[in-house]
Order: C-alpha cells, then structure tokens, then sequence
C-alpha cells in the first residue's frame, strides 16, 4: 500500500499539510490553553478528538467554551509563544493555484486521514505525536520530514 503512495508522492503537484503537531511541534490550543490556566483540561480532549474519538467540531467548540481567551490573550499568546517546525520541515514559496492532478495530504489527525478522498493520498506523520488510530488509516506513516524528502530524490 505504502509503494502506491509513494508513486503519487512522486507526481504530486500539490501537498496538504495539517499544522497542529505536523508542521509545527505543538498543537497550538493545547498551548492556548495551557497559556490560559486550563492545560490539563484541554489536553485530554484533544488528544481525543485527534485520535478520532470526538467529532472534531464539537470539541474544538468545547475547547473554546472552556477556555474562553480574551482577545488580549490570544494576542499576548501569539506574541511571546511562537510556535517550532518540525524537524526538516521547509514552508514552500508558492503553490499554482488551480490544474492539480495529484493532490497529497499529511496530517497526524483522523480529521487530516479524512480528507482522502478527495486528496488523492494520506500520509500519516507521527513526529511528534504518534496517533494509533491515525497509523491505521495511514497509506504511509512517516516520522521524520526527510522520509518524504528522500523519496524524491
């Protein structure tokens, strides 16, 4: 299974990538929360959610409810905790924006696994958090960017 992702890897001529825990090494509401007082609550339910035992929407809902950032908070939260990338991770500089054939998603999230179809293949990334159900889904399961890199060489 891994070999025919592998060959549309190679094709792709555009690549979706989840951010919380894929791009960056954080899941970004965890900290959020963890900033506002209510880490230990939060991040319970978002491993949940991400492991795709809560509806995504509902959860991000709850989330929000339960911690309830100021507009104040959330900007003093961007400014002093700026988020890492992952290790060999380089942002592209531009994208076409329309005549793809190959579209790739990666993601470390079953709402991320759920966007194949339509992308035309799912890579799991497990990095920094590895998600059993997400691993499962996965047509390739990868932990290191240059995983990916090195296929194209």
């Amino acid at each position: 299974m891994a070999s025919n992702v592998k060959a549309i890897w190679k094709k792709a001529d555009a690549v979706c990538f989840d951010v919380d825990s894929t791009i960056i090494r954080e899941e970004a509401i965890d900290k959020l929360a963890e900033f506002c007082g209510k880490g230990k609550e939060i991040q319970a339910m978002t491993s949940a959610a991400m492991s795709g035992k809560l509806s995504f929407r509902g959860s991000l809902s709850t989330r929000l409810n339960l911690i309830q950032p100021s507009m104040q908070q959330v900007q003093e939260f961007i400014r002093s905790q700026p988020p890492s990338l992952s290790v060999n991770i380089n942002p592209p500089v531009f994208l076409k924006k329309f005549g793809y054939s190959n579209i790739v998603m990666i993601g470390d999230g079953n709402t991320d696994a759920e966007a194949s179809p339509p992308a035309h293949a799912f890579i799991g990334y497990g990095g920094n958090v590895v998600r059993e159900a997400v691993k499962n889904k996965s047509q390739w399961y990868v932990t290191d960017f240059q995983e990916l890199i090195d296929e194209l060489s």
